[in-house]
């Protein structure tokens, strides 16, 4: 009897300790928080202004404190959303230096945004950066500053 109820009793502490050792993981992932990722866009600066025909370089720094996936970029209309330039960069790595170009197609004056948004190997997203610029009617603008 007393060899049955000393099994009991260390089973049952046995089960608690299991329990609670559950629970403080738990616990514990749920207050876990994982460092940003850190998205430096160098180039075009904010406001710069293009004229047809330039060309525009993205250029950034991307660091994360875990593998990245992907890095997205995406120049986009800013009253529309209308896609001007997209460009995928696979990585598989927690740091990586973005230089990519395009010619401005637009000839008309229109305010710009460049997205660079990065994800994991989930596929969530975990870092969006952005900036605005914009591009001038043919003839009517100053030349943007140089990378």
């Amino acid at each position: 009897m007393f060899r049955n109820a000393f099994f009991s009793f260390n089973l049952q502490t046995m089960t608690l300790k299991i329990t609670l050792s559950v629970l403080f993981v738990i616990v514990l992932s749920a207050f876990r928080t994982s460092a940003p990722v850190d998205i430096r866009i160098q180039t075009p600066i904010e406001k710069a202004v293009y004229k047809p025909l330039d060309t525009i370089w993205i250029k950034a720094m991307v660091s994360a404190p875990e593998a990245l996936h992907n890095i997205n970029l995406k120049v986009v209309l800013a009253d529309n959303g209308e896609v001007i330039f997209s460009k995928n960069i696979h990585t598989h790595g927690t740091a990586a230096s973005v230089s990519e170009y395009f010619i401005n197609p637009l000839k008309e004056k229109k305010e710009l945004r460049l997205s660079v948004q990065t994800t994991g190997h989930d596929g969530s997203e975990t870092g969006n950066q952005w900036i605005n610029f914009s591009t001038a009617a043919s003839g009517k603008s100053k030349p943007a500053k140089k990378p």
